[in-house]
């Protein structure tokens, strides 16, 4: 979770100022915060890709084969044609500019702001130890080695799970 200014100094990415959504819209997946997927008009692709490509200095689109890969999400069927996301602490918005949070989810995992919290005890964790970050996709593997349990084949690129010690 990243935090995002309120109002009046709300640091938003107004869409509708740029993409004429009645046009090249014809669903979308933009409320508001950080990430958004616009669905194209049939026809439309292209002209909506360079409508939002160049829109904001803060927002970063992407065909679905151009998605970065530390994302893991070119080849999800359900990710759509093109995928947006704004860079930490803006807003992105469809047609209405809203903003009720002090915070919101879908930023770049790569920064440290987006990172989540994870406490962990038991015999199989040293004590007052203090761990570099990580994903939270090794989460799942790691809970399966330490319930002795075989994980199941997964689509995305894990790496194998860290020691507890």
């Amino acid at each position: 979770m990243t935090t995002v200014k309120k109002r009046p100094n709300v640091n938003k990415i107004p869409l509708s100022n740029y993409i004429k959504f009645r046009d090249l819209v014809k669903f979308d997946i933009v409320g508001y915060g950080g990430f958004g997927m616009p669905l194209p008009k049939l026809g439309q692709e292209e002209d909506l890709y360079q409508a939002m490509k160049n829109v904001y200095a803060h927002l970063h689109g992407y065909k679905k084969e151009e998605i970065p890969e530390h994302f893991h999400l070119s080849k999800h069927d359900q990710v759509l044609l093109i995928m947006m996301y704004a860079n930490s602490g803006y807003s992105i918005n469809g047609r209405i500019i809203m903003c009720f949070n002090k915070g919101s989810h879908g930023f770049d995992s790569v920064l440290m702001d987006t990172k989540a919290i994870f406490r962990a005890f038991g015999l199989d964790f040293k004590r007052n130890r203090l761990a570099e970050p990580f994903n939270s996709t090794h989460i799942y593997p790691f809970m399966c080695k330490l319930l002795g349990v075989t994980p199941k084949p997964t689509t995305a690129p894990w790496q194998s799970p860290r020691k507890c010690s």
